[in-house]
């Protein structure tokens, strides 16, 4: 039997006493045998739909009582009927498909992903909508899914491993059938599944050496004389003395078995109104859980079950196609896209998901979706932008996601939301997705296009239909790559200000155009498209070669470059005489700061004129003395200011933190 990591023989310290062991009794077989009868005759399950959850309980006649009268669950637009019932959690597969985990996995989309454990599996109901069905590429490619999310649920919670270990798991899961089925023809596997209490699970998996992965392609198949021997080989310590047993042994059975909510069928809230889809259903419960407080999913999670949810029901309402549903939702690999009628370029695909989300017609359709999962009674302003942002990202938003942390992400996020708020992307009858978008061969008529409209009224403030197509297009790149991110104190123009500032400045269309092109060229690599992309000189002519800096990076497109080279005019005003002092030197520094990136860029460009034979001239030839100023006098002064100003700036702060840990050192004692 495999384990999915070593275990710890080491005895719990942080707990006092241990939970006394409960007698376990595996059940007969006829139990069994006339509860899952009774599922099919009464609930209408497929044999082995009601044969997954026989061999999970421990306990069927018990359960075959609590059919009279089943637990009740209402959520928006139907009623899910469960039976609560001891399972033996051997039984119980982590959840393949976990909505908490969705952040750091790839999307068929992106096209990329490093390794099937980042491919995502497709979710529907089936036709009795009593299960899900799960679909990946091949039983391989779901076993790697179901061991990495096991690990990486007990890895982010270790602590409630050890509670498990001494109590159990106390909180009941919430389980439902899953059909599990392969692309590549192999035969489909039938399991219940936590579709919360997941890392609960992971950890009795652990506990009871039950490999995840085991737990769905061996144990469901098993001849039943084979799991029941299995199962006692961990009951068996009931047997013996209690000093004669090792926390191991009574960890695994803790471990054992585990309550559970059992979903069994989902109806109409009255007789005759449509049945909501097994899909459906299951998000709405868990988002009461986790979408709303207490316990929360990551951002994106809780942002994703909204998104889906809007398009599953535009959908159903007829808005759009299941295969628009689908390329929308990010569940089209790149290589397939053409052959279903789409757009290869992603930046195509954020075009038209900004385009359905502000379609006005549509607002029915997303209030519903945020009103049914979220705690919210109305839509919000922004909900539309960062429901669209999400979808947006998916991408290549895995590639964003750390362990442990998800500042990355967020900062992402934060500038995907920020840069999509253009003025006049909400207004659908502004803009629409040209033709000449969607062929790179034909880009330079939009960047022309758009040239010739900012041409025809340069002092309008307002953006046409094709500097706002251009403009979408461009940041999808510009954030994708992190070559533009929200503001910041320098700089407080937001990166939907930037972009507008590019689309008002000819320059700047060109390089928007450039970004375009050279992000499309290999978008499969996004995360370093960024240093490919070409700079644009202000005769709107591309650097043709990428200049190798310090330290093997090269000189590219990125924040810093963009808010320099295409600043506001009052960006870098003196400082008002009304400021404090500080703020007034402050300012002044920033200035000067500024004035020195621009010096670095034109000794940059002085080291790139090369004569006929390919040298470069200012080293070859040198320059001759500048009349007007002493050159090196200035920088040498500039820098020993410097210098001096940021020892002084070091030491002084020393002594104040230096003060104040006295000071509270102080205050301790006192």
């Amino acid at each position: 039997m495999m384990r999915d990591e070593q275990m710890s023989t080491e005895t719990p310290t942080q707990h006092e006493t241990e939970r006394p062991l409960a007698l376990v009794t595996l059940p007969k077989e006829s139990s069994r045998a006339h509860l899952t009868e009774r599922f099919v005759r009464e609930y209408e399950m497929r044999p082995e739909h009601a044969t997954a959850i026989g061999r999970a309980l421990v306990d069927p006649t018990a359960a075959r009582r609590q059919l009279e009268s089943p637990l009740i669950k209402r959520f928006p637009g139907g009623v899910a009927k469960f039976i609560i019932a001891d399972v033996f959690t051997p039984m119980i597969s982590v959840n393949p498909v976990n909505p908490r985990e969705r952040e750091r996995r790839a999307y068929p989309v992106s096209g990329m992903g490093g390794g099937a454990k980042n491919k995502t599996l497709t979710v529907e109901a089936d036709g009795t909508n009593t299960a899900l069905i799960l679909t990946g590429d091949s039983p391989e490619h779901v076993e790697e899914i179901l061991r990495d999310s096991a690990a990486h649920l007990r890895h982010q919670n270790a602590s409630l491993g050890e509670d498990i270990g001494v109590d159990g798991a106390l909180e009941p899961l919430t389980v439902a059938l899953t059909e599990i089925r392969h692309r590549d023809g192999a035969d489909k596997v039938v399991a219940l599944t936590a579709m919360d209490g997941a890392t609960r699970v992971s950890w009795c998996h652990q506990f009871t050496s039950f490999d995840s992965a085991d737990v769905v392609y061996r144990l469901t198949r098993a001849d039943p004389r084979i799991w029941r021997a299995e199962l006692g080989r961990i009951t068996a310590i009931q047997n013996r003395p209690l000093g004669e047993t090792t926390f191991d042994e009574r960890r695994a059975h803790r471990a054992l078995v585990a309550q559970a909510r059992i979903l069994l069928s989902i109806e109409p809230v009255r007789p005759g109104e449509e049945v909501p889809s097994i899909v459906e259903a299951i998000r709405a419960i868990l988002a009461e859980i986790h979408v709303a407080p207490p316990k929360g999913w990551p951002e994106g999670s809780q942002i994703d079950e909204i998104a889906d949810k809007v398009l599953d029901l535009l959908l159903d309402t007829g808005r759009i196609t299941e295969s628009e549903r689908n390329y929308l939702m990010g569940m089209i690999p790149p290589d397939q896209l053409k052959r279903h009628g789409f757009s290869v370029y992603p930046d195509v695909r954020a075009a038209k998901l900004l385009r359905v989300f502000h379609d006005e017609r549509n607002n029915a359709v997303i209030s519903a979706a945020v009103r049914g999962l979220g705690e919210k009674k109305r839509l919000a302003k922004d909900d539309k932008i960062k429901l669209a942002a999400e979808l947006i990202m998916r991408p290549y938003r895995h590639m964003y996601r750390r362990p442990g942390n998800d500042l990355l992400v967020h900062a992402v996020r934060s500038a995907v939301q920020r840069t999509f708020t253009l003025p006049g992307v909400r207004k659908n009858t502004s803009w629409e997705i040209s033709p000449r978008a969607l062929e790179e061969a034909r880009l330079t008529e939009l960047r022309d296009a758009a040239l010739a409209e900012l041409r025809a009224n340069p002092s309008s403030e307002e953006l046409g239909a094709t500097r706002l197509e251009l403009g979408v297009l461009a940041s999808y790149w510009l954030t994708a790559t992190r070559a533009l991110q929200r503001d910041t104190p320098q700089d407080t123009r937001g990166p939907s200000a930037i972009i507008v500032r590019m689309l008002r400045d000819e320059r700047g269309i060109h390089q928007l155009y450039q970004v375009i092109v050279d992000g499309r060229h290999e978008p499969s690599n996004i995360s370093r498209a960024a240093r490919r992309v070409h700079l644009v000189e202000k005769n709107g002519e591309k650097q043709v070669d990428f200049i190798e800096l310090a330290g093997g990076d090269y000189e590219r497109v990125n924040d810093d470059w963009i808010r320099h080279s295409f600043h506001e005019a009052q960006s870098a005003p003196v400082p008002p005489k009304n400021l404090p002092p500080i703020d007034q030197m402050m300012e002044l520094v920033r200035q000067a700061t500024k004035h020195g990136r621009e010096l670095k860029e034109l000794m940059d460009k002085i080291v790139k004129v090369k004569d006929e034979h390919g040298d470069i001239i200012a080293e070859r030839y040198g320059v001759p003395r500048p009349q007007e100023i002493d050159i090196e006098d200035v920088l040498r002064d500039v820098a020993d200011n410097f210098r001096s100003w940021i020892r002084q700036h070091e030491r002084t702060n020393r002594v104040i933190t230096s003060s104040d840990e006295h000071l509270r050192g102080d205050e301790q004692v006192s």
